[in-house]
């Protein structure tokens, strides 16, 4: 019923029913007109021209939806409104290029079809760099990597711990991480970053000693002044940890000793601090100028980290649309070649009247409700609204053999220019595409048994009948015709 032209705009459309298949063909990338035919009442697959398996982190996208106006596509076309999006849903591509239309479309339906291309491509070597450096002088990013090394033993550090939370950051920021980052490179900025905790360590762990000794020679009167201070310190020096380059001293909190350092500094510099050792205030001095200096050196470091990836990836999405319907093309009753809303079928067949006592062959037409797609069973047709329209029909025809007599008289044909051939009319049921179960009237005139009578009366005799659905002329150009599902498995 319905002839699949090659689409020129945005996919490959291979329409299939088991064995047998047919396609259609459109370019993804493009956009074109209107005029294209989708098909219906069958399942079928869907296949992008030019799909390249071998091309890496590609995924191909694709929504059908309704359009609610059936006018003016043309003039509507970027009327957004117009789509039902309650119909839409998505296809998902394999590997080789082909998605599964999920659903069986109706006829004479407008669709909106929507595909975009989502590949994953390298970054630009300015893009990587615009990211690392917002990385860098993201003070937030650097405190957030600065409380990963807290609590941290380094005979457990692990350099892809930091990794993580960088490529976390870079997720955020649009970027999509594929390639671990050069293994010796890693292993150097790990060794540097290890060298610099330890260093850490090592001053903090002084840095308590020095503090503890001289809080010990500060005046009461200005405690106060260092509690705030000495809290902290305080806290660091309930661990006992050892002075080594390989261990950080739990509870170091590396993201605050900046701001520690100078708070601490900024004690000393009270004027009204008095009975301190100069001597022991200047190596605290020292001690805090050398810690703040290593954390200034650490940070440097942890600076370096973004840029041990090289490939950073982005996603790039290519879109394309299409206008399409899955119009009707053949057997009008209704509407235009374009559309159908219902079809005719050539019919012939036999039918026993009992009244007549006879059989007759007949042929005719079968006006049926609603469009079919010879190409595939009916049961394909989803709803049972739908599927009666279409399987059931009017049928109209006339007998192919004389109607002599129904037993109470003289029978002739009711229509000049059809003899003595008996009127058909009735209801027609196909379970198949090809077979029709008819429950017919026989109409037809009768004589009145008194010869004094000249008038004739119309008789109507009840006819059950078997016919084929039979479009002789699509029969002999092979298209598709009611026989062709009798091939199908």
């Amino acid at each position: 019923m319905i002839r699949l032209q090659l689409l020129t705009c945005l996919l490959l459309s291979v329409c299939w029913h088991n064995i047998a298949a047919s396609q259609t063909q459109i370019k993804y990338h493009k956009t074109t007109g209107f005029d294209k035919d989708f098909p219906f009442d069958e399942p079928f697959q869907i296949k992008l021209e030019g799909f390249d398996a071998d091309t890496p982190y590609t995924q191909y996208r694709m929504a059908f939806r309704h359009l609610d106006r059936k006018k003016d596509l043309n003039k509507y076309k970027s009327d957004t409104a117009l789509y039902r999006s309650l119909d839409s849903f998505t296809i998902d591509f394999t590997t080789n290029g082909i998605g599964v239309y999920p659903w069986f479309m109706k006829p004479n339906e407008y669709y909106i079809v929507d595909v975009t291309q989502l590949q994953i491509v390298q970054a630009s070597e300015y893009e990587k760099k615009m990211v690392i450096n917002k990385l860098q002088n993201s003070s937030s990013f650097q405190n957030e990597i600065m409380k990963q090394l807290e609590n941290t033993s380094l005979n457990n550090f692990n350099e892809r711990n930091l990794g993580a939370l960088i490529e976390e950051e870079l997720n955020s920021r649009g970027f999509i991480i594929l390639d671990q980052p050069d293994t010796k490179s890693s292993q150097a900025l790990s060794d540097s970053l290890k060298l610099d905790i330890g260093r850490i360590s090592n001053r903090t762990h002084t840095l308590i000693e020095k503090w503890n000794n001289l809080t010990t020679t500060i005046d009461l009167a200005y405690g106060e002044t260092i509690s705030p201070y000495k809290s902290f310190v305080d806290s660091l020096s309930k661990h006992t940890f050892p002075k080594s380059d390989n261990v950080n001293p739990i509870g170091i909190k590396y993201s605050e000793l900046d701001s520690v350092i100078q708070l601490l500094n900024s004690t000393f510099q009270v004027e009204k601090m008095t009975n301190i050792d100069p001597d022991a205030k200047q190596d605290v001095q020292e001690n805090l100028e050398t810690i703040k200096e290593t954390i200034r050196e650490l940070r440097l470091t942890l600076r370096k980290l973004p840029e041990n990836y090289t490939k950073l990836y982005i996603e790039k999405i290519n879109f394309g649309r299409v206008l399409g319907s899955s119009k009707v093309n053949e057997d009008l009753v209704e509407g235009n070649t374009n559309r159908a809303h219902a079809s005719i079928s050539q019919t012939f067949g036999w039918g026993f009247s009992p009244r007549t006592s006879n059989g007759y062959l007949y042929v005719g037409y079968t006006l049926f409700f609603r469009p079919v797609n010879y190409s595939v069973p009916l049961r394909n047709i989803r709803g049972a609204w739908q599927k009666a329209k279409a399987i059931t029909g009017l049928n109209l025809g006339f007998t192919l053999s004389d109607i002599e007599t129904n037993g109470y008289g003289e029978a002739s044909g009711i229509v000049k220019f059809l003899g003595n051939k008996g009127l058909i009319v009735g209801l027609g049921i196909r379970p198949y595409h090809f077979i029709k179960l008819d429950i017919n009237g026989l109409l037809y005139n009768i004589s009145d048994p008194n010869p004094l009578v000249t008038h004739k009366k119309v008789a109507f005799t009840p006819m059950i009948g078997l016919s084929l659905n039979i479009n002789l002329i699509k029969l002999f150009q092979g298209d598709p015709n009611s026989f062709t599902t009798l091939f199908k498995p």
